[in-house]
């Protein structure tokens, strides 16, 4: 009367699947969703105007930047429901009131999976010696 072989199986892809993974690539510091949208994401605006896309760790002070390549795929993910959304919109087949729920839905869930769906990298350091 114990748990079958094939439960356990699909536990670990369970817990692989939801493996936090926004953390510092230097330490391993949990980057929490309160850090992110209070400072993080300004870090990085700040620093890509100057061509620098990096932020700092709060905890050892490292520089990291997002993964570009789980960045475009969490964006298309979230974004392409949104976009989408637009186009019945658009011809009347769904009300405003149903599409701003639906892009609300969205915004909140990419929001609550930031850290099992964003990675981070050790930021590479510019020359700027002329």
């Amino acid at each position: 009367m114990g748990v079958s072989f094939e439960a356990d199986i699909n536990l670990g892809r369970i817990e692989r699947a939801m493996k936090y993974r926004a953390t510092c690539p230097t330490c391993g510091h949990r980057l929490t969703r309160l850090w992110w949208f209070t400072q993080g994401w300004i870090q990085v605006a700040a620093q890509k105007s100057r061509g620098l896309p990096k932020c700092a760790c709060p905890a050892c002070g490292a520089h990291f930047q997002p993964n570009a390549r789980w960045s475009y795929a969490a964006a298309a993910a979230y974004g392409a429901p949104v976009f989408l959304g637009l186009v019945p919109w658009y011809f009347q087949r769904l009300s405003t009131l149903d599409y701003l729920l639906l892009s609300a839905a969205i915004l909140v869930a990419g929001i609550l999976l930031f850290p099992y769906v964003t990675k981070f990298q050790i930021a590479p350091e510019k020359n700027h010696a002329a």
